[in-house]
């Protein structure tokens, strides 16, 4: 939980917030004089759903997993992400049962604010005077130390569906954490991605959030969390959001009208000779397998997307455009500008491999960092609107565009790497695999009840023996 630089690296993490982090700003715990930023950590809750049973299949189970860890914890994913709760989808009764748990995990991350242990429940009932709570309550709860959750995370659906933030399909307003709208004739689009857009003058402000009639209603926003804590996921708004779109058109454009070979299947061929040849060059280790199905690319109806793990999308920017530059027309300006594209696509990926042990990113990194973002994201837009005139559904707008820009433009604050989703994706599979194995013969209830029965001698042990070592 505690960073391997200490008391020096907390103190720099809320220096960090209070320079200019929009939840900072009149928050009732951290932005008062006796805050104690030596002694507080700053806490991240994830929350992801996955099938588990029937996979692929109609029937289909899906779980709902609940995790939190230290923002700024070091070592392996597995023992710094601590489970919290799982529930079936099957089981929820509307969003009561979500809301109960966020209740409750409101409440007892309130207690762990104080850094004391509670006289009452998470109804306000106190303790009987002869219980173990009782006898406990007001004693120090972690050796000193306080802890706080900053920072709501996970993808765009379940943002949407849990904790109850606007969808970002919707016209009049698909952002959580400003007043843009989807309406492309608005001033107020999201689909400015230029420097001056109008959406940067339109963040919520704590006071105005709260204010709202149309705000999220979930219990989760109490003890001083709002949206403001929201932070979008860098890796599902880039790597599996507009990466996929933006490669996969690129592939497109090559297989099917740059090269000269007989079929698409033979120019895939071709592409993907190579790209193994710019793997070992550039001795990329997150490598795809191969390129056999124009279906790694290729939709029926919609706009290309290329599928993959995040990890290897992010680094295939690199191949790619060696492998554009392999065909492109420098005469023809949509070719270049999709070469320019890819410069500021690997530009951002450079700063991110720059800057993976930072806090946040330092000048000159994050405005460059910033700049980047928007010239790209501006440049997809262009070029979805070339093809779409040209009668092809090439580089498709999508929100994940916008959302990816929130994200860039707290980098100063806080590193992208530090929120993004790719511990509660490993943590993911854990709880994928032993929800499997705890749900033959039961439902519901019954399997989230056996999975902590579980987990609980998993985590005994576990912790034991980081303890001695």
């Amino acid at each position: 939980m505690m960073p391997s630089g200490g008391i020096q690296k907390l103190k720099e993490f809320w220096n960090l917030q209070k320079a200019g982090h929009p939840a900072w700003r009149n928050h009732p715990i951290v932005s008062k004089r006796s805050f104690d930023a030596e002694h507080t950590l700053p806490l991240q809750l994830h929350g992801d759903g996955t099938p588990v049973v029937g996979i692929g299949k109609i029937w289909s189970r899906q779980l709902t997993s609940y995790t939190w860890n230290s923002l700024l914890a070091d070592g392996w994913t597995k023992d710094s992400m601590m489970p919290s709760w799982f529930c079936f989808d099957e089981t929820e009764a509307g969003r009561e049962t979500t809301e109960e748990f966020f209740r409750i995990i409101s409440w007892s991350f309130g207690c762990l604010a104080t850094g004391v242990w509670p006289a009452a429940d998470h109804l306000g009932a106190k303790y009987p005077a002869s219980s173990l709570e009782a006898r406990r309550a007001g004693s120090p709860l972690a050796n000193g130390l306080r802890a706080i959750i900053w920072s709501l995370n996970g993808d765009a659906e379940y943002l949407v569906s849990r904790l109850g933030l606007p969808h970002y399909g919707s016209k009049k307003g698909p952002c959580g954490l400003c007043r843009c709208t989807g309406d492309d004739n608005s001033a107020e689009t999201w689909r400015d991605c230029s420097a001056s857009a109008r959406w940067l003058s339109l963040g919520w402000t704590r006071e105005a959030w709260l204010a709202s009639a149309e705000r999220s209603q979930s219990s989760i926003f109490c003890n001083g969390l709002t949206v403001l804590n929201v932070h979008y996921d860098y890796m599902h708004c880039k790597y599996l959001g507009s990466d996929q779109i933006g490669f996969g058109s690129i592939l497109d454009l090559l297989v099917n009208h740059l090269m000269a070979g007989d079929s698409p299947l033979t120019n895939l061929k071709q592409c993907w000779d190579s790209i193994v040849t710019s793997y070992q060059r550039l001795g990329i280790s997150e490598r795809y397998r191969s390129f056999r199905k124009l279906t790694m690319f290729q939709r029926k109806k919609k706009c290309p997307k290329l599928k993959g793990r995040a990890a290897q999308i992010a680094a295939f920017g690199e191949p790619l455009l060696e492998l554009w530059n392999q065909y492109m027309n420098p005469e023809i300006a949509v070719h270049c500008k999709i070469r320019t594209y890819l410069r500021l696509n690997i530009a951002m990926e450079k700063i991110m491999k720059e800057c993976r042990t930072e806090t946040a990113f330092p000048e000159p990194q994050a405005t460059n960092f910033i700049s980047y973002a928007f010239a790209m994201c501006n440049l997809h837009l262009e070029l979805g609107a070339h093809f779409e005139e040209e009668g092809q559904k090439l580089f498709s707008s999508l929100p994940k565009l916008h959302l990816l820009l929130h994200t860039v433009l707290l980098c100063r604050h806080i590193n992208p790497r530090l929120t993004w989703c790719y511990k509660g994706e490993d943590v993911q599979k854990v709880s994928r695999s032993l929800a499997a194995s705890c749900a033959r013969g039961l439902r519901g209830p019954a399997v989230t009840v056996k999975m902590v029965s579980k987990l609980r001698a998993a985590w005994h042990l576990r912790l034991s023996k980081v303890s001695a070592d």
